[in-house]
């Protein structure tokens, strides 16, 4: 072969070489996981039993009607797919519109007033340091979820870690 087309070669071969690199770079850098699993799950495992105790109390509070808003957020989501699937009906008519939002709002405000008692029922069995905890732990949780710490509502609620009231 000749030195010319060799050092063609070698400049292709370098080129894919240095894109795969850059590529793999990227994603390990810019891609990451857009968030972890909102279960709690993964505290258990740690190794200060009493701390290991304490979450499994929370897990297990938590998990009580966990079925119960699981089905309740499958019919939310179900009555307002509904709902927007009667607003773009060739043959609109107001009245069911109406009443499809009517049953999504319900179906809201069931999920919302279960969700709300059972934060309130593990709130009830927790003393102010786990519930300080808690909320911290949740914070730390939304902001890696969402990578950001637009939620300013939760800041609002507890003092960040290490600040005192």
């Amino acid at each position: 072969m000749s030195k010319r087309l060799l050092y063609i070669i070698l400049l292709i071969s370098l080129a894919f070489n240095i894109a795969v690199f850059g590529m793999f770079t990227y994603v390990k850098i810019y891609h990451k996981a857009p968030f972890r699993h909102p279960d709690f799950r993964h505290h258990m495992d740690n190794d200060n039993p009493e701390h290991r105790d304490d979450d499994k109390r929370f897990f297990n509070l938590n998990m009580e009607n966990r079925e119960e808003i699981r089905k309740l957020r499958a019919e939310f989501k179900e009555n307002r797919r509904d709902f927007m699937k009667t607003l773009w009906k060739e043959d609109f008519v107001e009245q069911d519109a109406l009443a499809a939002m009517e049953t999504s709002i319900n179906t809201q405000q069931k999920l919302d007033r279960t969700l709300g008692e059972s934060l309130i029922k593990l709130r009830k069995n927790m003393s102010k340091e786990e519930a300080l905890k808690f909320i911290n732990e949740h914070r730390e949780r939304m902001k890696e979820r969402y990578k950001t710490d637009k939620h300013e509502f939760m800041n609002k609620i507890q003092p960040k870690k290490g600040v005192t009231q």
